[in-house]
């Protein structure tokens, strides 16, 4: 399986806490994205304003969408989307 950039990746992350709040493991059992990588990118996008912590203890993180992060997921990723067709493209 090809890597993905690390806008897919976020772009992933951001539609994943479009429902709802959820733990960073829930977070990387449904994109596919390895635990410590999703702590990484969920990191980046609590210092960027786009989402925040709702409980940090020693055992779970849990994040929620901020208004910006929600504005954010609802845009079309094109640049994400132009991605992964070509690299779709490249593979057949």
């Amino acid at each position: 399986m090809p890597r993905r950039s690390f806008a897919a990746v976020r772009h992933d992350l951001l539609q994943c806490l479009v429902s709802g709040p959820k733990t960073l493991n829930l977070m990387s059992r449904l994109t596919g994205v390895v635990w410590p990588a999703v702590k990484r990118h969920a990191t980046w996008l609590c210092e960027q304003g786009l989402a925040r912590r709702i409980l940090s203890t020693r055992y779970a993180v849990i994040i929620e969408l901020t208004p910006r992060g929600k504005e954010e997921a609802s845009q079309s990723y094109s640049a994400t989307s132009k991605e992964n067709h070509l690299e779709n493209a490249s593979h057949k």
